[in-house]
């Protein structure tokens, strides 16, 4: 038992000699989606293994961040196209990318170069939140997704059903994009 939580612990970057880990756990993501069953944690594994776990995640305001994150992502879209215009010495249509990507460029047109900088500057504040968090606890434990593996094409920018697509894509960053956000590294453990 004693090697298995040595390398849990390098898993997890801890070092020294503590050999029991504060780890919080949580199965809610912060964009509130249901959590598929066979997604749900291994909290249970690692206290049998002797470790402090405890259900906890740090509170973050997550209407604030999807929304910066959104500007962040499609404003990076509009600034590729324009690039990829002068790669082809002309303005990129639709016939040159993607629907999915010609929809997030064109998403992007609502927003201005200043909510652009209040976008960045709302993340800001995730980072902290997640630095205070960690104080008291050396792992936050969640799942990788939330849902499943998804079906061969099921995630294609591709789709036409455009509303769709950001939907599908949450259940893969519903967890991680904390960590995208905050600066933190994370990881995905097969511990299930």
């Amino acid at each position: 038992m004693l090697q298995c939580q040595k390398e849990i612990a390098a898993a997890f970057g801890i070092k020294g000699d503590r050999q029991r880990l504060r780890i919080a756990f949580t199965t809610k993501p912060w964009n509130l989606h249901e959590v598929d069953s066979e997604c749900v944690d291994a909290a249970k594994l690692c206290e049998d293994l002797g470790h402090h776990v405890e259900e906890a995640s740090p509170g973050i305001d997550e209407a604030a961040l999807t929304k910066a994150i959104w500007i962040i992502i499609t404003a990076q879209t509009r600034a590729l196209l324009q690039f990829a215009a002068l790669v082809l010495g002309r303005q990129a249509t639709s016939e040159d990318v993607e629907p999915v990507t010609w929809a997030w460029s064109e998403d992007a047109r609502q927003f201005s170069a200043s909510d652009y900088a209040e976008a960045i500057t709302a993340v800001h504040p995730t980072g902290r939140v997640v630095g205070r968090f960690f104080t008291g606890y050396d792992v936050l434990m969640t799942p990788t997704m939330f849902t499943p593996p998804h079906k061969l094409g099921e995630v294609s920018m591709m789709r036409t059903d455009i509303e769709a697509f950001p939907n599908i894509v949450l259940s893969d960053v519903a967890f991680i994009r904390l960590f995208n956000a905050s600066g933190n590294p994370a990881m995905s453990v097969p511990l299930h």
